[in-house]
């Protein structure tokens, strides 16, 4: 638990301190599995008994947190950050935040340090691993079948899936409860033998403790995020912790050190902490902007161990040991209350008439134009019979369109006003997320886990499309800016030409240029669009919270943005000379005023993120090209 604690504080300090999690899942598996067999040979063991002590054990920490979340929610949280919040507590009251977190991960998902009640996923999977562990335990019983074979299987059934996934998509490994079972099961195993073939487990206790030790050591520093977890990796936590508890209380370091009196007194409270800590250090993020100092990472800390002991002194050690013998059906209504409130909070859109909520309209942040066209319609089958892409998104508004959008997510935010049925233009989006639209050109994928590994493909169904439509008049290009510097425009690229790797100046004036020189050969218009401003925050840490939390500053001089782009402006004029026809429109005078690029106009966000603009913007900006009769035939 304490490396957990540490590595959320100071994640560049201990790097592989998340495989405390891991620890954990085995520890679990053996203490609740211990107490499942024991009853078991008593012949004492039930189904009834077991949830009701697992009810008291879980829920009274699990409630106050979550009651206290959604309470400081709603005085710090933006409209949009409350909604998250009101669906993650809603899952974690239900043991599902492990589902609702995968199905948020990709492209457009908030960071981890923003979601104040992302640590439940682990309880999540603890608690869905006990909804089948004990009635798998009574089955083996009831048949005599060999406890440690059916086990076995399934543990190397649950590892192999998790190999699976890790080699389709890392989150799902990460989070589906089916590939992280096995590290329960060992945990499970190690009860079994240890009440029933001592001798396998127990040779050597000494030199298993310190084998453990030293493969947990191994693991907090060879172990980081940018290593594929779980997986093969995951070994080494997990036989660690194996040996340490097989090597019983006799062994010296479990004796000496693990048993001293301020690991024994962090083990009582381990739970209780694990459940404060990550909410305490999330909202520091959330209120600093993602920068909080070493003093107030510390003094959350500090915070969490001080409600951890509060909370076991107060509420763990009193409810459990109540002879109210309705404490439990108390516990579920009470935690039914919660997840209630926190599902209103959700169904509302995070109450955005709160006092917080009203400076500016922070609604224009909602992720849900993202989140759905993850998923795309049936718009591109529709209107050519082809299959969905993996990664594209394909939305349309018209089966007959006039316009196309393509590009990346820039693309994307730039049609959401449509999407939001602020602008009418009968019109197709067709994008996917990190692609640059070049289609002439070989590439290795820099994102292999969610987005970007399919874009020359997307690319050359964009040209498709235009080339054989014969409604599509118009071709509207947008794409994040390929480089921020002269010395960034002379770095190497993922793009090749015959196996010759490129520069992402030569990648952007190749690949672009053929692009254009294509779309203008099959007689459509083309209006590419330069990359609005990046600003050097997200807009929500540029607002005043709290009278005692100072924001970030946002706004950043004119000059700064032009040197910034000079070498891409100068390539993008060079595509303009070469392809007269082009049209390329300028957005940046709609973000910077008076020498000062700014997020906002008046009460207004301009952006949804530090690049991606919001609704608000997309709109102004379509209106603009219709003056400009750049959304004209």
């Amino acid at each position: 638990m304490l490396s957990v604690v540490a590595f959320h504080a100071f994640p560049n300090s201990l790097k592989g301190g998340f495989i405390g999690v891991d620890i954990f899942f085995v520890i679990s598996g053996y203490l609740i599995s211990t107490i499942v067999f024991s009853n078991l040979e008593r012949g004492s063991f039930s189904i009834f008994d077991f949830y009701n002590r697992r009810i008291r054990r879980i829920f009274p920490a699990l409630i106050a947190v979550l009651a206290a979340g959604l309470i400081v929610g709603w005085f710090t949280l933006f409209s949009d950050e409350y909604r998250q919040l009101g669906k993650h507590i809603t899952a974690g009251a239900a043991f599902l935040a492990n589902v609702a977190l995968y199905r948020e991960s990709g492209y457009f998902d908030h960071a981890a340090e923003t979601k104040p009640m992302l640590h439940l996923w682990s309880l999540a999977v603890e608690e869905q691993f006990y909804i089948f562990w004990p009635l798998m335990l009574i089955f083996v019983r009831r048949y005599n079948w060999s406890f440690l074979s059916i086990t076995g299987a399934l543990a190397i059934l649950s590892f192999a899936v998790n190999l699976y996934l890790l080699s389709w998509r890392q989150s799902a490994a990460f989070y589906w409860p089916i590939s992280r079972f096995w590290e329960l099961m060992i945990g499970g195993g190690l009860a079994y033998a240890a009440l029933h073939r001592s001798r396998l487990i127990n040779r050597n206790s000494n030199a298993q403790s310190i084998i453990g030790v030293i493969l947990l050591a191994i693991g907090l520093v060879v172990i980081n995020k940018d290593r594929p977890f779980p997986g093969w990796w995951t070994l080494l936590p997990t036989a660690g912790a194996a040996l340490l508890i097989s090597a019983g209380s006799t062994a010296w370091f479990n004796k000496h050190v693990l048993s001293n009196r301020v690991m024994v007194w962090i083990g009582l409270i381990s739970y209780p902490l694990y459940l404060w800590h990550w909410p305490f250090l999330s909202f520091a993020n959330i209120m600093t902007g993602n920068s909080p100092s070493v003093r107030l990472i510390l003094c959350a800390v500090a915070f969490a161990f001080l409600f951890a002991w509060l909370t076991y002194l107060v509420i763990e050690k009193n409810v459990r040991n109540s002879p109210n013998r309705y404490t439990a059906i108390i516990l579920l209504s009470v935690l039914a209350i919660v997840a209630i409130a926190s599902n209103r909070v959700f169904v509302k859109d995070g109450f955005p008439q709160r006092a917080i909520a009203k400076g500016f309209k922070f609604s224009e942040l909602d992720k849900r134009l993202f989140d759905r066209s993850r998923y795309s319609d049936s718009s591109c089958s529709d209107l050519d019979q082809m299959n969905l892409l993996p990664e594209e998104v394909c939305l349309s508004n018209s089966k007959a369109p006039r316009f196309l959008f393509a590009g990346d997510s820039h693309a994307v935010s730039l049609y959401g006003s449509v999407y939001a049925k602020r602008v009418q233009l009968d019109s197709i989006l067709v994008a996917g997320y990190g692609c640059f639209l070049y289609p002439n050109l070989e590439y290795t994928p820099e994102h292999k886990l969610s987005y970007g590994n399919n874009c020359t493909a997307i690319s050359n169904y964009v040209l498709k499309l235009a080339q054989t439509s014969k409604t599509i008049e118009t071709v509207v290009v947008s794409n994040v800016i390929p480089y921020v510097s002269a010395r960034d425009a002379e770095s190497p690229s993922v793009y090749r030409v015959n196996g010759h790797p490129l520069t992402k100046k030569e990648a952007f004036e190749l690949g672009t240029g053929f692009l254009v020189d294509s779309l203008l050969k099959a007689g459509k218009k083309v209006v590419f669009v330069i990359d609005v401003p990046h600003l050097k925050a997200d807009p929500r840490d540029c607002v005043q919270r709290l009278p005692f939390w100072a924001p970030k500053q946002c706004e950043f001089r004119s000059e700064e943005n032009s040197s910034n782009r000079k070498v891409y402006l100068e390539a993008v004029d060079g595509l303009h000379r070469k392809f007269t026809d082009l049209e390329v429109f300028d957005p940046t005078s709609e973000f910077c005023h008076e020498g000062w690029c700014s997020f906002k106009d008046k009460d207004d966000l301009l952006y949804s993120d530090f690049h991606h603009i919001s609704i608000f913007a997309s709109e102004r900006l379509l209106s603009m090209m219709r003056a400009a009769n750049l959304l004209t035939p």
